[in-house]
C-alpha cells in the first residue's frame, strides 16, 4: 500500500511540475507525448496553447458548441501528427493554421446542417444570421492572418494572439529583436492594407489593438481540457461524431494540399528539389539567348523577356526553399514563343508562352508541356515584373480564372524571381522532348507515391492501423498484396469488392482483374515499380498492420513505399524481405534513372540517390532502430 501511495504522490508532483508555466518547451512536451504517450505532457500545451486556438474556433465559427468541437478536432490533429513535425518550437503558428482550417470546416458543417433544417424560403438569410454572431473585424482579421507568409504570421501569433514576449519570440526565431518588431509592424501594415480592400478602413495601429485586445485569451474551460485530452489520448473511446468527422476533414484537406500537381510540380524537379509539393517560387532572372545582341531601343516590352534567365530562390507561400545553386536551374524565352527549364543543360520542363506587357500588372500565360510521352498539356495564367535584369513571375493554378492581381496577395500559388544569364548555354532542342519526358514521368511517379501515402493514412485513420503487407488466408498464408487492402481509399471500392479475398492472386477469378491495375500503380499494365520491405524493423511486420505510434524514428524518417528495379503483378503479395544481415534489393532503374523515389511515412516524397550509403537506407528502412538521419 506504501509503495502505491508514494508512486501516486511522485505522479501528482511529476503532473504538476509538467502543468505549471515553465513545465517545458513544446519541443520536449511533443518529443514526451509522440514517443511515451505522456498524457500530462499533452494536457501541458492543451493549456498552453488552448486559450488561442479556442479563441480562432469562436470567431471563425461564432457558435460556442460548434467552436468546441473545432477546438477538440484540432488537437486531435495535433495528436495525431505529434511524430511529423519539424518546426516543434513553433507550434503555436501551426496550432493556428490547423485551428483556422478546423473552424472552416465546423462552420461549413454547421451552415449545411441548418439548411437542412430550415425552410426554403430562409436560406438566403442563413449566412446572415451566422455573420451577425460573429465579430466582422475579428472574422476579416483572421482570413487574411492565416494568408500571411510564415515570415510575417508567426511574430503575429506567437506575440500577440500567444502573448509571448518578444525576447522569446525572437529566440525562437533566431533574430535580433529589432527585426521582430520590423516584422510585427510590417504584419499590421500588410494585414490593413488587405482590410481596406475588403472594405474595412482600419489603420495599422487599431489592426495591431484588434489583434492585442482579440478573445484569444479567454481562459479555456477545464471540462473542455479535460474531455480534449481524452479525446486525444483515448482514441474512439472519447470521441464524438462530430469531433472525428472534423479532424478527418482536416487532415485529408492537409494531405491534399500536397498533391495538387501545377506549376510547382512540374518546376520542383528541375530546382532539385526532393519532392512535389504546390510551392511559391522567389527567384532572379534572365539573360539574352547565347549569341544575341543586348536589346535595342524601342524594342517590344514583352520581346525583352526572351533570353536565358536564372532561378535563384525558391519559396512557397514565404517559406524558402532550398536551390541547388553548385547545379543551377535556368528558364530559357525563345522568339518563336517556345520556352523550356533545364537544369545542368537538360531539359526538365517545355513550354510556350506569350506576355501582354500593356496590361496592369503585365501578363503572361504559359501553356506547359506534361505526362510521359509530354501530351498534357496544361494553361498557367500569371503576371509579371520587369525591372532591368530581375524578373519576377507570379502564377496562379492551372485553369482560366486563377491569374494573381499582385505578387503578395494570398491568391498567388508561385512567384519566380529570376536573373538574366548571358552566358547561360541552351540544351540541344533535339533532345529536349525525351528530357522533359523523363522528368515528368518523375513527377508523375512522386504524385501517384503521394496519393498512395494519402490511402495510407486514411486506411490507418479508418482502422487505427496500417494494412498488412498482404491479405492472409485463415491458416496464414499470403493471398493478395497491400495494394488490394487500399484500393477503397484510392476511389476503387467497386474494383475491390470484384476480388475474392480468400483465394490467392492468381486464382481463376482474381487473376483476370490483374488487367484493372489502377493509373496511380504506374504504366507498366498490369505490373507495378512500387514495392514495401516487410521484416523487423521494417514499417511492414508480422501478418498484422502496425500503428504510427510504433514509429519510434519518426514517420518523416521511415520508409513505406520505394520504387524497384524489378517490378511485380500488382495484386501479388511478393515484397522485399528485409533482415539486417540480407543484402539490400536493386532500387531505381527505367524510367527512374540516376535514383528512386521513396515515400516516407508522414506522405512526403523524395528522390534518393541509387548511391545512397547502405547505413543510411538501412536507417530510412528501420522503423525503430534509434539512427540519427543525416541527409545526404
Amino acid at each position: 500500500m506504501a509503495t502505491k501511495t508514494r508512486r501516486g504522490v511522485i505522479r501528482h508532483i511529476r503532473r504538476a511540475a509538467i502543468l505549471c508555466e515553465d513545465g517545458g518547451s513544446d519541443a520536449v512536451l511533443l518529443d514526451q507525448f509522440a514517443t511515451q504517450h505522456d498524457d500530462d505532457a499533452f494536457e501541458a500545451l492543451v493549456r498552453r496553447h488552448g486559450p488561442m486556438v479556442l479563441g480562432v474556433c469562436r470567431r471563425v465559427v461564432g457558435h460556442d458548441a460548434d467552436a468546441e468541437d473545432a477546438f477538440q478536432a484540432t488537437f486531435l490533429v495535433l495528436a495525431r501528427k505529434a511524430g511529423t513535425l519539424i518546426r516543434r518550437d513553433l507550434l503555436g503558428n501551426w496550432l493556428y493554421g490547423v485551428a483556422y482550417r478546423s473552424a472552416l470546416e465546423a462552420r461549413s458543417r454547421m451552415l449545411r446542417q441548418r439548411s437542412h433544417e430550415l425552410p426554403v424560403q430562409d436560406y438566403p438569410q442563413l449566412e446572415q444570421e451566422a455573420q451577425a454572431e460573429r465579430n466582422e473585424l475579428s472574422e476579416l482579421l483572421d482570413r487574411e492572418l492565416s494568408r500571411l507568409t510564415d515570415k510575417y504570421r508567426v511574430p503575429v501569433v506567437l506575440c500577440e494572439l500567444e502573448g509571448r514576449s518578444r525576447k522569446e519570440v525572437a529566440q525562437l526565431l533566431n533574430i535580433p529583436e529589432g527585426t521582430l518588431s520590423s516584422r510585427l509592424a510590417a504584419a499590421r501594415r500588410i494585414l490593413s492594407e488587405r482590410l481596406s480592400k475588403r472594405g474595412l478602413a482600419v489603420s495599422a495601429a487599431l489592426v495591431g489593438a484588434a489583434l492585442a485586445n482579440n478573445d484569444a485569451s479567454a481562459a479555456v474551460p477545464t471540462a473542455l481540457i479535460h474531455s480534449t485530452v481524452a479525446t486525444a489520448t483515448e482514441g474512439a473511446l472519447a470521441l464524438s461524431a462530430n469531433v472525428a468527422a472534423l479532424s478527418h476533414g482536416v487532415l485529408k484537406n492537409m494531405f491534399l494540399a500536397k498533391l495538387k500537381v501545377g506549376v510547382v510540380a512540374l518546376l520542383a524537379i528541375g530546382l532539385g528539389a526532393t519532392g512535389v509539393t504546390f510551392a511559391t517560387f522567389g527567384t532572379r532572372p534572365v539573360a539574352a539567348m547565347p549569341g544575341e545582341k543586348p536589346d535595342k531601343p524601342g524594342k517590344p516590352a514583352a520581346a525583352k523577356l526572351e533570353g536565358a534567365w536564372k532561378i535563384e530562390s525558391m519559396s512557397e507561400a514565404g517559406r524558402e526553399r532550398p536551390i541547388d545553386q553548385n547545379s543551377p536551374s535556368h528558364l530559357f524565352f525563345m522568339k518563336d514563343g517556345k520556352g523550356m527549364m533545364a537544369r545542368e543543360q537538360s531539359a526538365i520542363v517545355l513550354f510556350t508562352w506569350k506576355a501582354d506587357a500593356s496590361k496592369k500588372p503585365a501578363q503572361i500565360d504559359w501553356e506547359v508541356k506534361s505526362g510521359p510521352r509530354n501530351d498534357d498539356t496544361r494553361t498557367l495564367p500569371g503576371i509579371y515584373a520587369l525591372e532591368g535584369d530581375t524578373l519576377k513571375i507570379c502564377f496562379g493554378e492551372p485553369g482560366k480564372d486563377s491569374r494573381p492581381t499582385t505578387f503578395d496577395s494570398g491568391e498567388k500559388v508561385a512567384v519566380l524571381t529570376l536573373k538574366r544569364d548571358p552566358d547561360a548555354k541552351m540544351p540541344d532542342p533535339k533532345n529536349a522532348a525525351g528530357q522533359a519526358a523523363k522528368a515528368s514521368a518523375r513527377m508523375v511517379s512522386q504524385n501517384n507515391l503521394k496519393q498512395i501515402g494519402l490511402a495510407m493514412h486514411n486506411y490507418h485513420d479508418a482502422f487505427t492501423a496500417l494494412p498488412a503487407v498482404a491479405i492472409y488466408s485463415k491458416d496464414g498464408k499470403p493471398l493478395l498484396s497491400w495494394r488490394v487492402a487500399i484500393l477503397p481509399f484510392i476511389e476503387q471500392d467497386n474494383l475491390y469488392k470484384q476480388f475474392h479475398l480468400d483465394e490467392p492472386w492468381d486464382s481463376e477469378h482474381n487473376k483476370k482483374l490483374l488487367a484493372q491495375m489502377p493509373k496511380i500503380y504506374g504504366p507498366l499494365g498490369d505490373k507495378t515499380h512500387y514495392r514495401v520491405f516487410h521484416g523487423k524493423g521494417a514499417a511492414f511486420e508480422g501478418k498484422k498492420g502496425l500503428k504510427f505510434t510504433s514509429f519510434t524514428d519518426g514517420l518523416s524518417n521511415t520508409v513505406l513505399v520505394v520504387e524497384a528495379v524489378d517490378p511485380v503483378e500488382w495484386t501479388k503479395p511478393e515484397e522485399f524481405e528485409y533482415s539486417a544481415e540480407a543484402a539490400l534489393p536493386k532500387l531505381g532503374g527505367k524510367p527512374f534513372e540516376n535514383g528512386f523515389n521513396a515515400l516516407f511515412g508522414d506522405g512526403s516524397v523524395r528522390m534518393m540517390s541509387n548511391k545512397v550509403k547502405e547505413e543510411l537506407m538501412r536507417a530510412v528502412i528501420t522503423r525503430n532502430g534509434g539512427e540519427t538521419i543525416k541527409e545526404e
